[in-house]
């Protein structure tokens, strides 16, 4: 056997052990990230605010997801989350979120399609905060 051919195979088969162990540990940490942005920005908002930012998201997220079934929007995940960006801040700042992290509405966005949102029908917003006992 020719040496180059062997080290080839070799390297292949290193780098499918490498992938397999390496990709799922990599998925993890990038969803213990979000996760962390996720909170990191709730925590900075009031009840409401945070009501009202999560109803949005969550309603663009659908929306998203419904106009690229329809063949509105590109059914592709870039197009459909960039419209959802676009379409979450120009609800927000209507609403006086002006200064709200573009990465930080990502993020939200990307929690929101990790969570389904999608699928279902967004939450009806909240009104009042609910009474603390």
């Amino acid at each position: 056997m020719d040496f180059n051919l062997v080290m080839q195979q070799f390297i292949m088969a290193l780098l499918t052990v490498v992938t397999t162990i390496l990709l799922p540990l990599l998925a993890k940490d990038v969803y213990l990230w979000v996760r962390a942005q996720v909170n990191k920005a709730k925590t900075a908002l009031s009840v409401e605010q945070l009501a009202l930012l999560q109803f949005v998201v969550d309603t663009v997220v659908s929306a998203a997801e419904q106009s690229g079934l329809a063949g509105y929007i590109n059914a592709e995940g870039t197009a459909k989350r960039e419209w959802a960006l676009t379409e979450a801040q120009r609800i927000l700042n209507e609403r006086g979120f002006t200064n709200l992290d573009v990465r930080t509405l990502y993020t939200l966005i990307e929690d929101s399609v990790r969570r389904g949102v999608a699928d279902a029908n967004p939450p009806a917003p909240v009104e009042e905060p609910l009474p603390v006992e």
